[in-house]
């Protein structure tokens, strides 16, 4: 699994992103953190971003263990 430049995880590093949870952020806000965090492939940072969406419901069945 490949790890960002602090040893974090994809997840991990998207998790990071949220400083302040009131604030809101765009996709392309989060992609870029995400990106200068660690050399995930896109679609691995696609793939987490689409796990925390609370009203995509299949992505409750895709990825059931995510936080």
């Amino acid at each position: 699994m490949a790890k960002g430049k602090q040893g974090q995880t994809c997840a991990q590093a998207i998790k990071a992103c949220f400083r302040q949870p009131e604030e809101p952020l765009s996709y392309s806000h989060i992609f870029t953190e995400v990106r200068q965090q660690g050399e995930w492939k896109d679609t691995t940072i696609w793939r987490y971003l689409m796990s925390t969406v609370t009203n995509l419901i299949p992505a409750r069945f895709e990825w059931g263990t995510t936080d």
